[in-house]
């Protein structure tokens, strides 16, 4: 059998779980623990490789393994090169068995953990709490709605995919779109009432298309359907907004074609 990357794993002792340390430094102990010779221990990955793998930084790395050394999780043995004694090569770690520590609780421990709940109202009123709604199902639905749009276009219905929902997810978390926004545009490419959803509608055939090509579809449906201009208020509009320069009340102040607002001088400013 053909053993994939997903099948590797490093086994994160309880002590070093429940240590006082940060989680970068747990972290960064499962990449040495991946990286450690199974008989003896050891392993010499370098700064770089270590905070490439934990997606931390080099200084970061520095502070959890003197973390580490702290609780006695490993041991560092520096390496001079044989070839340039003053020069020195990447660190040796040693992994080792840290004390234990009194607050650890113990492996068999199976105490439910405690539940949080929601005190009652305080009148006899009934307290409906709405659910969020599920992005998951926002994505399920975004999905369906595009492969029901393909098919109606005159394409074969195409089968949703794990990859079809990742970069629908990724549409809304990573690139910040709404599902509302999704729903807007493959209706609006659904409709092909002008020419940019009409020249669209044969090339967007997958979520991943939707993403690569979102900027320039949403520039042309803004031109295609513009916002209406903010109705401003007539000019010389009169409000009783008072004086500026003194406390009478009473005088108009109007607004000009800019928005902006000044008043009539009273008579006593004038």
């Amino acid at each position: 059998m053909t053993r994939s990357a997903d099948h590797y794993f490093a086994i994160i002792p309880e002590n070093i779980l429940y240590a006082d340390i940060s989680h970068i430094a747990v972290r960064v102990y499962g990449v040495l623990r991946r990286h450690a010779d199974k008989d003896n221990g050891t392993c010499h990955p370098g700064r770089s490789r270590i905070a490439k793998v934990a997606h931390t930084s080099p200084s970061s790395v520095d502070r959890a393994i003197s973390e580490l050394v702290r609780i006695g999780a490993i041991e560092v043995i520096h390496r001079p090169d044989p070839d340039n004694p003053k020069h020195l090569l990447s660190n040796q770690y040693r992994l080792l068995t840290p004390p234990a520590h009194d607050d650890t609780p113990p492996a068999g421990d199976d105490t439910p953990l405690p539940l949080v709940t929601i005190p009652p109202p305080a009148s006899d009123e009934v307290t409906i709490v709405k659910e969020p709604e599920s992005e998951n199902e926002n994505v399920s639905q975004l999905c369906e709605l595009l492969a029901d749009s393909i098919h109606q276009r005159g394409h074969p219905r195409p089968t949703i995919t794990k990859a079809w929902m990742t970069d629908m997810e990724r549409l809304i978390r990573i690139d910040g779109k709404t599902a509302a926004q999704i729903e807007t545009v493959i209706k609006w490419l659904d409709a092909g009432n002008d020419k940019p959803s009409q020249f669209w509608q044969p090339n967007i055939r997958s979520p991943k298309k939707l993403r690569e090509k979102w900027g320039q579809m949403a520039d042309q449906y803004k031109r295609e359907h513009p916002q209406p201009k903010k109705e401003l208020r007539p000019y010389d509009q009169p409000t009783h907004r008072g004086c500026d320069n003194c406390d009478h009340t009473g005088y108009i102040s109007h607004q000009d074609q800019q928005d902006r607002w000044y008043s009539t001088p009273c008579p006593d400013c004038q």
